[in-house]
């Protein structure tokens, strides 16, 4: 199985942009991706990587650069659309127990006077 990943955008270059952000020299970036200088500037020169050294990338940098290739992409995330959708319901439901929870005090004041009067 091949795991090349064809990416929209030239990832040397997003790494590059990175080091920038965090102000890491590439003698650094190696030590940290644990790869010699070498193979460091080899990546950086990269086009296309692997899937598993971009998590490695993603982890070193803690830049998800999964991100990039979706917004390339246009690649919609369901999983924030259907998180929307759980926190509305689950705003609505507040709101339900708010409103049970005035009914309560509105029948137990009801109560407390019917049973003052007795």
């Amino acid at each position: 199985m091949n795991n090349e990943l064809k990416l929209p955008f030239h990832i040397g270059n997003a790494i590059r942009e990175r080091l920038v952000e965090r102000q890491l020299t590439v003698p650094q970036f190696a030590r940290r991706l644990g790869v010699s200088e070498q193979m460091a500037h080899y990546i950086l020169n990269s086009k296309d990587v692997k899937i598993g050294r971009l998590w490695q990338l993603s982890e070193t940098l803690n830049f998800n650069f999964f991100t990039l290739i979706s917004k390339e992409r246009a690649i919609e995330n369901p999983e924030q659309e259907e998180t929307t959708l759980l926190k509305q319901e689950i705003e609505g439901l507040h709101q339900q127990i708010h409103d049970m929870e005035t009914k309560i005090e509105t029948l137990r004041e009801s109560l407390r006077l019917i049973g003052g009067k007795s």
